[in-house]
């Protein structure tokens, strides 16, 4: 506890580089102690660059505590190291993604590349992100069987080496000797003492008898009666032949692989928040696509809002919130994505506060760190619109709520949808109630989208983006404000926003077209209107007192609005009408 090993060996000898293939393990038994704080198998020495360095371990922050680290491009929550329990993990770089694996199971991947590179020392049981690697940075527990191999293994390979060096097995079938005369009474010297065709610790794992290769035990019987045979479980579709559900999801192996062809390892193949089960048996929808009716809205999100996933008319008033795999790029702050960092212009005369060059905005302020990072200050409010996310000067960091920051156009923006993408930093730091507000002279606001009392929309993932569509198109706005109110913790930390929608002035409310059909008495009125506005139409006969309404609550119908009524009183001449924006 609280000390670690030099390997003597700098991060680019071990292969542990931004530029090279590896595959590091070993097995750990934590003992719980040390805090909330980091836990590092893998790690090096404090020095220039550490910014960046190797750190592989647990993070004592979450249930799912393996962390894959090189900072600013980590993947947390990435598996499960119980307390008190020897496991094996490993982590890996493919030369595309960040892998890591528990007990020889896949648990996380990431796109992205690893460390910067620097030749810092690798070190075995902690890290020296701080210099004197204080206790409780270090791994507080046994480390044993640490492997460094410069090249991708498979899963199997993975398993395989999983076996302690100097482990005796003859037949190398995972099972040591001792346990085969010993535990499950299996021929040493044979990998399948049934001779079955299936691996004697294959079968033990899968809960069949490595003694019998007739009957359910058989490579052709069904042990679970699920309708596949075991060895198709194993083999081909990689379930359990002793459990007829192996993901639990209330459907059937054999219903999964054959009927509705899901994961049967998965109980949410698509991912969009319902199981399987709940899918096919009773909301009939798509367990394969997260979007069944191809809406725009997942089925989760429709079961919850009260509509049909099914329909694709049938839509939520509500916005909907996706993650997805990174910026979305060309918004509205920077169509070209040309933006480029630069100095702080502070407002003079007419003339509003900018920064930096190729922006589309007329404007922007904040309420505090109004910069681009290195120029006026670190980590600004300015660097949530630089098109970059990860840690240092691609995001917004610390301060606490309140924050806000505006950005003014040159004509109205009527917002479709938008994009906020969580930084490097702690989940505690993640926005929590937050608005995005609209007005038009920089003053008043009107909330375009608000959300409270709710969890972080990332939870623990760093550097992930949501987007963010709102139901319907937001009225124009020249001003569109970010405020956030409060967060998980005293700080605050952003690494980028993304505006989406339509630019264009802003009608006036006004009357744009009149008819009158004398046959029926029907009066039509078509005028400019809000989106989520409600409009009365009034009505006078000498231009002066317009006390009669004909409707109060006409809800807008877009861009232009449509109400059609009768006119009631044929015998007067002449009539006017007015169309009034209710507050």
């Amino acid at each position: 506890n609280d000390a670690y090993i030099q390997t003597g060996f700098s991060g680019t000898e071990l292969a542990l580089g931004p530029d090279s293939v590896y595959t590091a393990m070993a097995w750990i038994n934590w003992d719980g102690s040390g805090g909330n704080v980091d836990h590092m198998i893998f790690g090096q020495e404090d020095g220039p660059g550490n910014a960046a360095m190797l750190h592989h371990g647990i993070r004592d922050d979450s249930v799912t505590n393996v962390h894959y680290g090189g900072w600013g491009n980590d993947l947390n929550d990435a598996g499960t190291v119980a307390i008190g329990e020897w496991t094996h993990v490993a982590w890996q770089f493919d030369g595309a993604d960040k892998v890591v694996y528990v007990n020889g199971v896949e648990t996380a991947r990431g796109a992205g590349g690893t460390m910067s590179g620097h030749a810092l020392p690798v070190i075995i049981g902690g890290h020296g992100r701080d210099a004197d690697d204080p206790a409780g940075q270090s791994f507080n527990g046994a480390i044993d069987e640490v492997k460094v191999f410069d090249e991708v293994l498979t899963a199997a390979e993975i398993e395989d080496s999983m076996v302690p060096l100097g482990f005796n097995d003859p037949d190398q079938d995972g099972l040591s000797t001792e346990d085969e005369t010993t535990i499950y009474f299996t021929d040493p010297n044979n990998p399948d003492s049934d001779e079955d065709g299936l691996n004697d610790r294959i079968e033990i794992q899968n809960g069949l008898d490595p003694n019998s290769a007739t009957g359910v035990n058989g490579p052709d019987g069904d042990l679970d009666a699920d309708g596949l045979s075991n060895e198709d479980e194993i083999t081909v579709h990689f379930t359990r032949p002793d459990s007829d559900d192996s993901d639990e999801d209330g459907l059937t192996d054999r219903e999964e692989v054959i009927t509705y062809l899901t994961n049967p390892n998965e109980e949410d193949s698509d991912g969009d928040g319902l199981t399987d089960e709940a899918e096919v048996k009773e909301h009939k929808s798509d367990p394969n696509k997260t979007d069944t009716d191809g809406d725009g809205q997942n089925d989760k999100f429709e079961i919850e809002n009260l509509t049909d996933p099914n329909d694709p008319e049938s839509k939520s008033n509500v916005a909907t919130i996706t993650l997805i795999d990174g910026l979305l790029g060309g918004d509205l702050t920077d169509p070209e994505d040309d933006g480029t960092e630069g100095e702080t212009i502070f407002a003079n005369g007419d003339v509003g506060q900018t920064a930096g060059t190729n922006f589309n905005w007329v404007s922007i302020t904040a309420n505090a760190e109004e910069y681009f990072g290195n120029f006026g200050g670190s980590e600004g409010s300015f660097d949530m619109f630089d098109n970059l996310t990860g840690g240092g000067q691609n995001k917004l960091c610390c301060g606490g709520a309140p924050v806000f920051a505006t950005v003014e156009f040159e004509n109205p923006v009527s917002l479709t949808h938008f994009t906020l993408t969580s930084s490097n930093d702690t989940p505690a730091r993640d926005p929590l109630d937050f608005q995005i507000q609209g007005s038009n002279d920089g003053i008043t606001f009107e909330i375009i989208y608000e959300r409270i009392d709710g969890p972080s929309i990332w939870g623990a993932t760093r550097n992930q983006t949501a987007r963010i569509d709102l139901p319907s198109a937001s009225n124009p706005y020249k001003f569109i404000r970010y405020d956030v109110t409060r967060t998980g913790g005293p700080n605050h930390a952003l690494a980028e926003i993304e505006y989406f929608g339509e630019a264009g002035s802003l009608a006036p409310l006004e009357v744009i077209a009149f008819s009158y059909d004398k046959e029926t008495k029907q009066v039509s009125l078509t005028w400019n209107s809000r989106n989520n506005q409600t409009y009365s139409v009034f009505t006078s006969t000498d231009l002066f007192d317009f006390e009669t309404d004909i409707n109060d609550s006409i809800e807008s119908q877009g861009e232009t609005t449509t109400f059609t009524f009768t006119n009631l009183s044929p015998e007067i001449e002449k009539l006017f009408f007015r169309v009034v924006e209710n507050e």
